[in-house]
């Protein structure tokens, strides 16, 4: 059996079209997923659950992607998260801030299934 499939992840995404086919994937892989729709209620979540990978939409309010990967890149309990920033228009100076502040990857919206499969197959660089 894979090791991605005893993966959880949090997904923070306030954009149902793209999160629901997300969500599922995540879920046909085998993943054990957790959705929210609030940067806040999201860093909840993922102190509460401790996620191997989360999956976080950067323009988001009124607390931004960037806050919240600032936060946990500073709490040694998420030193081993793989974070993958998401956007749907995305520029380069965004991916270098956003590569800047702690996030391992940065993603055009919506993800690709073959994109999700090499992420969830992935461990995050020491």
């Amino acid at each position: 059996m894979p090791d991605w499939i005893s993966k959880t992840v949090l997904v923070v995404d306030n954009n149902p079209a793209n999160t629901d086919s997300l969500v599922m994937l995540l879920n046909k892989f085998g993943c054990r997923t957790y959705h929210v729709d609030d940067t806040e209620i999201g860093l909840g979540y993922a102190y509460t659950i401790l996620p191997d990978v989360i999956f976080h939409e950067l323009n988001m309010t009124p607390m931004d992607g960037f806050a919240a990967a600032a936060m946990l890149r500073k709490d040694p309990q998420f030193q081993n998260t793989l974070l993958v920033a998401m956007v749907e228009f995305p520029s380069d100076e965004e991916s270098e801030r956003a590569r800047s502040i702690g996030y391992d990857l940065y993603l055009h919206k919506p993800i690709d299934l073959y994109v999700l499969n090499l992420i969830l197959q992935r461990e995050r660089p020491h």
